[in-house]
């Protein structure tokens, strides 16, 4: 399965995290997958990898978000598969993670050259996720963890 060269453009609205949202990619009982250059505006929960997917590639794929989002935080990249990688990708905006791995995710799976000007990091957000790797990341806006966010990179067993 692969999708190229597709931008996505929602409603600017500030959703809450319980009612229905506008998504971007969700990847579900997927083996050998790429998604490549994708732009995204306005989306919650933008990608999202399920636990049943292995071995995937998600390159140059870029969120935005226009408003800021309040409440709950929800995830731009959110991981529960195996063998994922994320390379020259980024989420711009305010008030969501811009990427989580989910509960029991074993990895191993790498972000590489990714960007971010969200006020929360790239956390293992659920707990006993391992196998991530973070290599040349950009999150000039999370540094204290505010409102919740995580101090830039974080690994813990939440």
């Amino acid at each position: 399965m692969g999708v190229e060269h597709l931008s996505v453009i929602a409603p600017a609205v500030n959703a809450a995290i319980t009612i229905p949202q506008y998504s971007g990619v969700s990847v579900s009982a997927v083996m050998n997958a790429w998604a490549q250059d994708l732009v995204f505006r306005d989306t919650q929960n933008t990608v999202t990898i399920g636990g049943n997917v292995k071995q995937v590639t998600l390159e140059n794929i870029h969120v935005n978000h226009t408003i800021t989002h309040t409440g709950d935080r929800m995830a731009d990249f959110s991981v529960s598969g195996t063998q994922i990688f994320l390379n020259k990708s980024s989420s711009d905006g305010t008030g969501e993670w811009p990427f989580v791995t989910q509960g029991r995710v074993t990895g191993p799976n790498a972000i590489l050259n990714f960007e971010s000007t969200q006020q929360a990091g790239i956390s293992a957000h659920q707990r006993w996720a391992t196998g991530l790797l973070a290599d040349n990341a950009t999150l000039p806006n999370a540094p204290n963890g505010i409102d919740g966010g995580t101090t830039g990179i974080s690994f813990s067993d939440r």
